[in-house]
């Protein structure tokens, strides 16, 4: 196909067409033509690894172009603040002494609830 020693005139991002030197309209999927259809590529997850806290996660290809391994690098997170203790544990039992419920108290005067889902016989 032609394209007038292949000098583009002006060209459309919106639509890829262009003005050839002859002043005719062409568009640019004329010039690049048809390729052949290649392989689809696989995709594996390879090995996930924890990083050090603070650094930037990342993901390497360590197979091929069309057999992909996926290596990943999540890194740790930052350590919080040391939590809080518990100070005392208060428990409710039924009548046959088996554990029904209670409170445990923390050190930094919370509580938190304890509660018996099932009890043992």
């Amino acid at each position: 196909m032609a394209t007038n020693s292949g000098k583009i005139h002006g060209m459309s991002p919106f639509n890829g067409n262009f003005y050839d030197a002859d002043g005719s309209i062409r568009n640019i999927a004329e010039l690049a033509g048809t390729g052949t259809a290649g392989q689809a590529p696989t995709v594996t997850v390879g090995t996930t690894t924890t990083g050090n806290a603070g650094t930037e996660a990342s993901v390497v290809n360590s197979g091929t172009e069309t057999d992909l391994v996926l290596d990943f690098v999540i890194p740790r997170g930052e350590k919080g603040e040391q939590g809080g203790s518990v100070t005392a544990i208060s428990l409710s039992l039924d009548a046959d002494g088996h554990v029904t419920g209670g409170t445990a108290t923390l050190s930094d005067g919370g509580t938190v609830s304890i509660t018996v889902t099932e009890a043992a016989e």
